[in-house]
Order: structure tokens, then C-alpha cells, then sequence
């Protein structure tokens, strides 16, 4: 399929739908070079596609779903799909629905509703893939709205006048928000964790429907329910560590094969574990194909004034061993300009904003490359878990008189972390056993940002909140349930803003086979107290060089952003001054300002929490209008 804005529009009563009304949706959509809108009116509603690429084509007023192409789809059971993504097991859903002849790229719709006529409203369980979709039954006048298992595909809603109005942008359904708009539950999710998992969006009108989540719209009334979440952990209980880390080795494979999909696919290579794996089992897919094997290619960011944030070492054993091409992006000075742009085609603020050059940079080089895939590496972290994440698998071996596997690992993990037997007893053991609906809280917290008002974050809860688990419970295992914990939580960090819409980018971390093998894995074998991700570095012996597989080191851009900060302080302190969120009490104003301070003299206490702070500011300037906007003058940006 592709990347396509969807839309709807219901009306509670039954009444007609006005088609100036879906029109006037196409025109707020955000797209750098969106195709013809397509729309279909029915009775009590009316669905709009637009594809994210003008060859797509189609015309106001011709049929919706479908292959992109124009053609009209084969109608299943009358019922109307749009589709924004793609469906990983389309071969094996066709077939078993009868219909092989439906199962080429750009069938989503028709297999949707077919899956629709079968399963009636438990057809997403059968669907696998980065998608969400938007189906109206005219025989029951029913609507079903669905984001796929883990919300790397956005939908929002809103009531207004007796209809609901559903769409793949905040924006298409509230175009000029205002201040007072603000949700401040909102604000006080994103002050604690710099991203929002609860339905709620920057603005009280609007919600957004959660990952894994179906919204049905039915007989005057929506009601949304979670048609996704973990099975109870189904590896059998003889399966050895070797066994695990051959069967996670082939369905990442199998996720990285889904996500290629037969199309022009190029990958992202930061150096880091994650973004290589992808490329050395890409590689060896595509191997088996010379002629598509040679389209193959990576892009990197570089940079030549800061060597602190350069990964070049890393990234030239991955493009030597496999004779790779690698075109680089020199990202010197490439921060902060163009933010405001950048914040048209993002539904929330997000720090990716700050990274408009960047984003642009890598955009022209894929659109003039006539790429259709990007394969990348986020949110990988949450499956193959990242340094830093508490030992609370102690506290289930204690609970489950596994004492002897509980003195082991109490031991490995005191001569990993040097911390006293005590303190790991009193953090990873009692806390968990006795607070297991605050899951959060094993972290070593930091406090909440000195820049955030004291009276709203007492007013907020703020503190509360960061301790608050937010996954629905599934697992008797806290360091199970404790890892799904993690991956709700990283459900705001998917790919979002102008890029997604140059090509469409794939996420092999979040194939939901993997996930859910990842999730059933025994804690000790994915988790160690020297080195993250100890799965993914023994599943890809031998396809990764071994400087890359066993590295220790980690970098990345903040070295160079504090450098552009500094830059153009001129231009930023100005905003900080005037700042919005400290006009709504939500900032207090000197420490925000202390802070910026502080990063402009390179001493932040945390600058990526300030860089998130700084988006939101950013991001709610340019979708209210309000204040003066952060504008630079152009940045050069290259590559080679």
C-alpha cells in the first residue's frame, strides 16, 4: 500500500453528509505533495483518501479504497475502506479468506473488508502491519475506526454539531486552535515523560484513539475498546537459551522481509545495534535477488565540526562488509530552522521539530531517489530493551521460590551495578512486590523539570503521574508486565512529521510477531547488568561486524545542538521571554529562562527535556498563531 491521510465523517442522527464538509477536510491536510483527494459519500457518512504521493491520483468525487492507481475497488459486503499503511501477512490473510488473487501490494482495502464480512468486529486481530483504517458498514450504518497494535499510525476524532469527525490529522479537524484550547492534562503527561500515551491531545476538543484500540460509531453512540494486548508468555518451558535467540534471529528476519515488501527500500544507519541489525539482515533478503540487492542503500547522519556526536566509526564496518552505498548527510549547524514548518505536519509536539533541516535534507534525497521504503531502527528499545532499565525479574524469582536462580541473579547484578545488596533489595525486590501498579517508579527518577511551575505540577499531580503505570495489566510476571509497561510508554516516539509522508517508513522493531516473542522471552535472557540488548547482540553474531555487535559506546546529536542553540541565541532567547506556556502557567518563567541559560553555556541539567520543552513552545506557536514565530535564516544542509 502507502502512506495516505483518512478521514471520515459520521453523522449520530443519520443525516446527509455534506461533501463541501470532506472537502473542506482535504483542504486543512498537511502534505508535502499530496495526491488528488478521493472521497465517497454514503448514507449518514462520507470517507476521504488522499494519497501522500501525486502519482497516486484520483479526483474529488471519484470512488475511495482500493489500489492506489485510480481503479475502483471490488466492493466486499458494500462495505467502504480507506487505508493509511500497510498489511505485513497479506499472503497469508487471502489465503485464508479465499481470495489469493488479492493478495499484491496495494490490496489492503480489499482485504480489510473482507476480513470485515468474516470476523465482523474482530478483523483487526487478524491484521498484521503499521497501519490504520476507517471502514463504514452502510447495512448496520456502523463505522469502525482502528489503529494497529502499537499506534504507528495516528487517528483523532472529535463530536461536533451531532457528527463525529475522525481523522489522520489534528489539524483536519481543528485547523486554528486557540490557547484556551490547551489541554492541560495533556501538558502535565508530556511535562513528565516528554511524550502522551493517554487518549488525550494538546487540545480538549480532540482525542486521539490509542494504539490497538477499534472506535465503533454505531446507533447514535462511539464507544472505543482495546482489540490488542499481550498473550501470557507462550515459549515452552524446555526452550534453551540458544533456541530463543535462534527463533528472535528469524522473525526479525521475518519482520525486516514484511517490511521490504518487494518495493525500492533503502535503511537508515546510525551505527547503533539496532539501525545495523536492520541493514545486515536486509542485505542478506536482498541477496537473494542480485537485481534488487544492488537498489540497497543507507543513509546516514554525519558530522564533521562535532566528533562527539559522528558515528562514522561504526558505520563504516556495515557499509565494508556488505559493499554497501552510503549517503551521507552532514548535519553540522542543521538544527532549529525551519521548526515552525516542520510543526504543520505533526498532530503534537515533538522534539523532531527542532530537526526540520535534517528531516528536509534526508527527504529531497529519498524523493529524488524514487525510494518507496525506509527501513529504521526506532523504538527498538522497547522490544530488545536499552541500558538503564531496573532488575525487577528479582523480585519474581523471589515471589516464585525460585531461590536459588534468585541469589544467582542477585549476585550478577550486584558486580554489574556495584550497588549494596540492600539497596538493590530495597529498589528491584520489596518496591516491586508491594507497588506493582507503579511500575514506573524502579527508574532512578529524575525530578520533575525545575522549569515546570511548581503550583501546576502540585495542582497536576505531576509527580503521581510519573509513578503511575499505564498499562492495562496482562502478565503475573512484574518483569514482564514491566516491559509491556515500556513499550505503551514509547507508543509517542514512532516516526512522525514531514518525513513519513516522503516514503514510507517501516519500523521491523514493531512487526508484532517480534514484539509479542520478545514480551514471552525470560527477563535474564534479554536483560544483563553489563551492556544493553544482550538478545540482539547474540542473535546477530556473525551478520554484524563485531565492532559494531559489541560495542559499549554511545553518542548522538546533542553535542551539536548545543552548539546551534548558542548559534542563534539571538533568535531563541526572545521566545523563551515571551513564552507561551509560561503565559498559561504551566512554565514558571525565570527558570525557564535560567534553563536556557544554562544551555546556551553548554550546562544543562537535562537538555532533552528542555529540547521537548522548547517543541512544545515551538509547535504551539505555529499551530495557534499565537506569538511571534522562531524564524532563521536558511540552512545550508549537504550530502554526498
Amino acid at each position: 500500500m502507502m502512506r495516505a491521510v483518512i478521514a471520515a465523517i459520521v453523522s449520530l442522527d443519520g443525516a446527509p453528509v455534506d461533501p463541501s464538509e470532506l472537502e473542506l477536510f482535504a483542504s486543512r491536510a498537511q502534505l508535502p505533495r499530496g495526491g488528488r483527494p478521493r472521497l465517497a459519500v454514503r448514507q449518514g457518512a462520507g470517507l476521504l483518501w488522499i494519497p501522500a504521493h501525486p502519482a497516486a491520483g484520483g479526483q474529488i468525487g471519484s470512488e475511495l479504497g482500493g489500489p492506489p492507481h485510480g481503479g475502483k475497488p471490488p466492493v466486499q459486503g458494500g462495505c467502504e475502506v480507506v487505508v493509511d499503511g500497510t498489511l505485513d501477512n497479506r499472503v497469508e490473510l487471502a489465503r485464508e479468506l479465499g481470495l489469493p488473487a488479492v493478495a499484491a501490494p496495494g490490496a489492503e482495502a480489499d482485504l480489510i473488508a473482507a476480513a470485515y464480512e468474516r470476523w465482523d468486529m474482530d478483523c483487526p486481530t487478524h491484521l498484521v502491519g503499521e497501519l490504520a483504517f476507517l471502514l463504514w458498514d452502510p447495512s448496520r450504518l456502523r463505522l469502525l475506526a482502528a489503529s494497529d497494535a502499537f499506534g504507528m499510525r495516528e487517528l483523532y476524532y472529535a463530536v461536533v454539531d451531532r457528527q463525529v469527525r475522525i481523522a489522520s490529522q489534528l489539524q483536519m479537524i481543528l485547523p486554528r486552535p486557540s490557547l484556551s484550547d490547551l489541554d492541560e492534562e495533556y501538558a502535565a503527561d508530556y511535562f513528565v515523560s516528554s511524550v502522551s500515551c493517554r487518549p488525550s491531545t494538546p487540545f480538549k476538543a480532540v482525542r486521539r484513539l490509542q494504539a490497538g484500540h477499534l472506535m465503533i460509531v454505531a446507533a447514535g453512540r462511539l464507544a472505543a475498546h482495546r482489540w490488542w494486548a499481550p498473550d501470557p508468555p507462550s515459549l515452552p518451558g524446555d526452550c534453551d537459551e540458544e533456541e530463543v535467540v535462534n527463533r528472535f534471529r528469524t522473525v526479525l528476519a521475518e519482520a525486516v522481509e514484511r517490511c521490504l515488501d518487494g518495493r525500492r527500500a533503502w535503511a537508515e544507519l546510525s551505527g547503533g545495534l539496532d539501525s545495523s541489525s536492520i541493514v545486515c539482515l536486509a542485505h542478506e533478503i536482498l541477496r537473494r535477488d542480485p537485481a534488487r540487492a544492488s537498489e540497497l542503500a543507507t543513509v546516514s547522519y554525519v558530522w564533521k565540526d562535532t566528533p562527539q556526536s559522528d558515528e562514522r566509526e561504526f558505520q563504516e564496518p556495515v557499509i565494508e562488509k556488505y559493499g554497501l552505498i552510503n549517503h551521507r548527510i552532514w548535519c553540522d549547524d542543521l538544527f532549529f530552522d525551519g521548526a515552525p514548518e516542520e510543526s504543520r505536519y505533526r498532530s503534537q509536539p515533538q522534539p523532531g521539530v527542532l530537526f526540520q533541516p535534517v528531516i528536509r535534507a534526508e527527504s529531497d534525497l529519498i524523493r529524488a531517489s524514487g525510494v518507496e521504503v525506509l527501513l529504521c531502527g526506532t523504538r527498538a528499545e522497547a522490544v530488545v530493551l536499552e541500558d538503564g532499565i531496573p532488575p525487577v525479574h528479582l523480585a519474581d524469582s523471589l515471589r516464585r521460590w525460585r531461590l536459588g536462580l534468585f541469589v544467582r541473579e542477585l549476585m550478577r547484578w550486584q558486580r554489574g551495578t556495584h550497588l549494596p545488596l540492600a539497596n538493590l533489595l530495597l529498589a528491584f525486590v520489596l518496591r516491586p512486590l508491594f507497588g506493582r501498579r507503579r511500575m514506573w517508579s524502579f527508574r532512578q527518577e529524575a525530578p520533575i523539570s525545575p522549569w515546570v511551575d511548581r503550583d501546576f505540577a502540585l495542582r497536576m499531580r505531576m509527580r503521581e503521574r510519573a509513578r503511575t503505570a499505564l498499562a492495562p495489566r496482562r502478565f503475573n510476571s512484574i518483569a514482564q508486565q514491566f516491559h509491556y509497561e515500556i513499550l505503551v510508554r514509547t507508543e509517542g516516539l514512532a516516526t512522525r512529521g514531514s518525513l513519513e509522508w516522503t516514503c514510507e517508513v517501516r519500523h521491523p522493531f514493531m512487526y508484532r510477531p517480534l514484539v509479542e516473542l520478545a514480551l514471552a522471552i525470560p527477563w535474564e535472557q534479554k536483560h544483563a547488568p553489563r551492556g544493553s540488548k544482550p538478545l540482539l547482540r547474540r542473535a546477530m553474531t556473525g551478520l554484524l561486524p563485531e565492532p559494531v555487535r559489541t560495542r559499549r559506546t554511545r553518542s548522538g546529536p546533542g553535542p551539536a545542538a548545543y552548539k546551534a542553540f548558542a548559534k542563534r541565541w539571538s533568535v531563541i532567547e526572545p521566545m523563551i521571554r515571551s513564552s507561551l506556556l509560561v503565559s498559561l502557567g504551566i512554565l514558571d518563567g525565570a527558570r525557564f529562562h535560567q534553563a536556557a541559560e544554562l544551555v546556551r553555556f553548554g550546562a544543562a541539567e537535562s537538555f532533552a527535556d528542555f529540547l521537548s520543552c522548547l517543541s512544545f513552545e515551538v509547535w504551539l506557536r505555529s499551530v495557534t498563531g499565537e506569538g511571534e514565530p522562531l524564524t532563521f535564516h536558511s540552512s545550508r544542509h549537504g550530502r554526498d
